[in-house]
């Protein structure tokens, strides 16, 4: 082909059917069947237009007649006549002009807060540090017609005039056309200074789900079950700087949260997490776990107001807050911190990724944690938690640091003296040894998946150190010797804690694998069903650490 028979084409994407794109990217697909994901959404533009108008009016600027301006209102409303379900979002933000509502609101995977259309009308915004929107994907409204078909959406630009509304009503889903309208104010506007309404009618199917949801939050306090969705909607905006304020079904307006918590204190934390013990025993453990509430910040600029978990596989409450907006973490899943705190996002599904905080912020939050816990009068297996979560966030856990041993729990100094006293240590692991590299497992020998061995199970045959169980080891072989993979300085978990201690007080060792090693003798009632006696011996791999 010759050069001249060359001819430019237009490569770019061309979707054919965008309803269908935006019924998979921004619906079910996406955020799954979660029913409080289109009341996010809606709060979350609430909230970003109330936090842009604080910057472009000054009428409306933060410290002017309250700290934090800005409300949003959520209603949930039955017409006793059809038996229809709506809800509805009413903010005070920056509102949307004609433009803005057919136009940015529409434009499916792009943010308005940084378009060209945003800098334009709001010169300066776009570029301004300390806006920073919560939406940042442009997909969030289109979660409405998740589960409603008819949406009605009333705005003004604040600065027009307030009897002025533009009306843009779906009345076929996604799928159908929008109709525009420009009306006077709508008779069911109350708030002078309101500049978006918008209206979901919603699926009986909706509000199953939604009840379902909400019995998670469950208060036992006998009363209905509005009650749980209050309390749902609570933790979904606690660590807002905006308030929001909740009408349920004609019922009484309640304010869902005070702006903004974490300038508050651990008792108006604590009452946000709902916490309540299971057992008569948790008590005392609760207890301990608010004295370790404090705010992660730098300057002015807050974080979170959470402590260090002390129970060992599940946080006591943790709700992560993506811009303000929180969700609940389930009681199973491990976390390092009970409490509130920011956490970034890395998709669109706004699932909570890792703590905002910079680190010199989380630092300085965990030297107050580390005086707070020496404080405190833990048990052994809560100090072991605490300083296994605080090293998950911090490089030196070594003044909390306790290990569980042969000769019962032992601080850092008591550990380097037994170390001395008996020549070394043995460390039951499991894993695998090559010709360069070993990668093993702190682990007592496998008994079954429903039986393991502990401490207390085993009359140990020699000074033995349990240094948590799972904790991956990685070595490099070298001439048959085994050389650990850690960073000098660095006292995150036990093995490094251990091993750069010995490094730093000048006290040489080495280490070796033995495959079958007699690690000790089974010392409790006896286990036919996985053919264990009392007296038996415990033969496993063990990491030996053998002061020179």
């Amino acid at each position: 082909m010759r050069v001249s028979d060359w001819r430019p084409v237009n490569t770019l994407p061309k979707i054919s059917d965008p309803s269908s794109i935006i019924e998979r990217l921004g619906g079910k697909q996406l955020y799954g069947d979660d029913p409080i994901v289109p009341i996010r959404e809606l709060i979350q533009n609430s909230v970003d237009a109330i936090r842009a108008r604080r910057f472009v009016d000054n009428r409306f600027s933060v410290g002017t007649d309250q700290k934090y301006p800005g409300k949003v209102s959520i209603e949930f409303k039955e017409l006793p006549e059809t038996n229809e379900v709506w809800i509805v979002v009413e903010d005070n933000g920056v509102g949307m002009s004609e433009k803005t509502i057919t136009r940015s609101l529409l434009d499916f995977g792009a943010s308005f807060w940084s378009s060209v259309a945003a800098a334009q009308l709001y010169p300066g915004l776009p570029s301004e540090k300390k806006f920073r929107p919560i939406g940042r994907f442009g997909i969030g409204f289109f979660s409405v017609f998740m589960y409603s078909d008819i949406v009605i959406v009333m705005s003004r630009e604040f600065a027009s005039a307030t009897n002025v509304w533009n009306v843009l009503s779906f009345n076929h889903g996604v799928r159908g056309r929008g109709n525009l309208s420009v009306e006077g104010t709508p008779a069911e506007i109350s708030n002078a200074d309101a500049s978006t309404r918008i209206k979901l009618r919603v699926r009986r199917d909706f509000m199953d789900s939604l009840l379902e949801s909400a019995d998670a939050y469950e208060v036992n306090d006998g009363e209905s079950t509005h009650r749980n969705i209050e309390r749902m909607l609570t933790t979904l905006v606690c660590a807002l700087d905006v308030r929001v304020e909740l009408r349920l079904f004609g019922e009484t307006l309640t304010y869902l949260n005070e702006p903004l918590i974490y300038e508050k204190n651990a008792d108006a934390v604590w009452d946000v997490l709902n916490i309540s013990p299971e057992r008569e025993e948790d008590t005392s453990l609760l207890e301990k776990q608010k004295y370790l509430f404090a705010p992660i910040r730098e300057g002015d600029e807050l974080y979170g107001y959470c402590g260090v978990s002390l129970t060992p596989y599940r946080s006591l409450a943790l709700i992560k807050s993506v811009g303000g907006m929180g969700s609940q973490e389930a009681y199973y899943e491990n976390s390092p911190v009970a409490g509130i705190a920011e956490y970034d996002t890395a998709a669109a599904n706004r699932i909570p990724n890792k703590l905002v905080a910079p680190q010199h912020a989380i630092d300085a939050w965990g030297k107050d944690q580390i005086v707070r816990i020496n404080q405190l009068k833990l048990t052994a297996d809560e100090q072991e938690s605490a300083w296994e979560h605080l090293g998950q966030l911090v490089d030196d856990i070594r003044p909390i640091f306790i290990v569980a041993t042969s000769e019962g729990p032992l601080r850092l100094d008591e550990l380097v003296e037994n170390l001395r006293a008996e020549g070394g240590a043995i460390l039951p692991a499991m894993g695998k040894s090559g010709e360069t590299t070993a990668h093993l497992y702190a682990r007592f020998p496998y008994v079954s998946h429903e039986f393991s061995l502990q401490m207390s199970d085993i009359k140990f045959s020699r000074f033995t150190v349990r240094i948590g169980e799972g904790t991956s080891l990685f070595f490099t072989v070298s001439q048959g010797k085994l050389k650990p993979n850690i960073k000098p300085g660095v006292y995150k978990n036990a093995w490094d804690t251990i091993l750069n201690t010995l490094e730093d007080r000048n006290i040489p060792f080495e280490l070796s694998l033995h495959s079958d090693y007699n690690v000790g003798t089974y010392a409790s009632l006896d286990s036919p069903r996985h053919n264990l006696q009392n007296g038996a011996k415990i033969i496993g791999a063990v990491l030996e650490i053998r002061l020179k």
